[in-house]
């Protein structure tokens, strides 16, 4: 049985029902993973030390997320903790009964949700501040929320996504609407970009799985994070897909040598290049 020793991050839908100005992910898209997926994701699976559950907004696919509930239960997985990142907004009968099951079922359910400007700003432009505060009210009282907060004094909103087309005015606004202390600024600086751009690859020692699994919307897997990056961006990154594999272990070991395969691809590519360069210098100090 196949262990998962740090993260398990599903990307579940790309479907949302706000456009906030800052999201990196650019616009949202109609879909919802397949529970073929989901089934094959859980396959042979033992143990998860924290599960993910990102969108997108989450609270749209309740038939993922009963998916995922159901295979827990068929394959007896222990999770230590599950966390669902949510911009806290819906609220049903649905999605009250689903987080009864889980939290049953994992050690520790937690729903997390960004304090930040904009998303307070898209709640209000589209009138549902009553319903939004009505939600985080339940979720609190549950114990299952939980608010994440920057902690930097600044705040980067790097433009890439809808956040490409923020501008100063924006930043503006969204410091004068503030919860906490940071600062928002644009910024293009590459370095911070890249820097949060990737995860270390998963890597497998035996039947356990350590670092960060990410399986996409579409079963796709790669080594970035989210996050960072639309979903174009994320596409076209993709290193294999888990339906082309018996398991989750199965798919990192494939995907891990396709980075592999890539990596020794470039090592000798540079090589040639560097052996081209050479070869030219030696044939312009002839001529001369």
């Amino acid at each position: 049985m196949v262990e998962i020793r740090e993260f398990l991050k599903l990307e579940i839908t790309r479907d949302c029902n706000l456009s906030c100005a800052h999201c990196y992910k650019g616009d949202k898209e109609k879909k919802y993973m397949s529970l073929e997926t989901i089934n094959r994701v859980f396959k042979n699976v033992s143990y998860i030390n924290c599960l993910m559950i990102a969108g997108g907004e989450p609270f749209l696919a309740t038939e993922q997320l009963e998916g995922i509930y159901n295979q827990i239960i068929k394959n007896n997985v222990d999770v230590e903790v599950m966390l669902i990142k949510t911009n806290c907004t819906i609220l049903n009968d649905k999605v009250v009964e689903i987080l009864a099951n889980l939290s049953k079922v994992v050690g520790h359910l937690y729903v997390t949700t960004m304090s930040d400007s904009f998303r307070r700003m898209e709640i209000i432009n589209k009138g549902i501040k009553k319903q939004a505060d009505e939600v985080a009210t339940f979720l609190a009282e549950n114990d299952y929320l939980r608010v994440v907060k920057g902690d930097r004094p600044i705040q980067k909103i790097y433009n890439t996504g809808r956040a490409a087309n923020l501008t100063e005015e924006d930043i503006r606004k969204a410091n004068e609407n503030k919860s906490g202390s940071a600062e928002y600024c644009l910024t293009d600086d590459s370095e911070f970009y890249n820097s949060r751009g990737r995860y270390n690859s998963p890597s497998t020692i035996e039947n356990f799985i350590y670092r960060t699994v990410y399986v996409t919307v579409d079963g796709n897997l790669c080594n970035i994070t989210p996050y960072y990056h639309t979903y174009s961006q994320i596409d076209d990154m993709v290193e294999c897909n888990i339906s082309e594999y018996d398991d989750l272990l199965d798919a990192v070991n494939g995907l891990n040598c396709k980075i592999v395969k890539q990596m020794l691809e470039k090592e000798a590519q540079e090589r040639i290049s560097e052996k081209l360069k050479l070869e030219y210098n030696k044939i312009k100090a002839l001529k001369r």
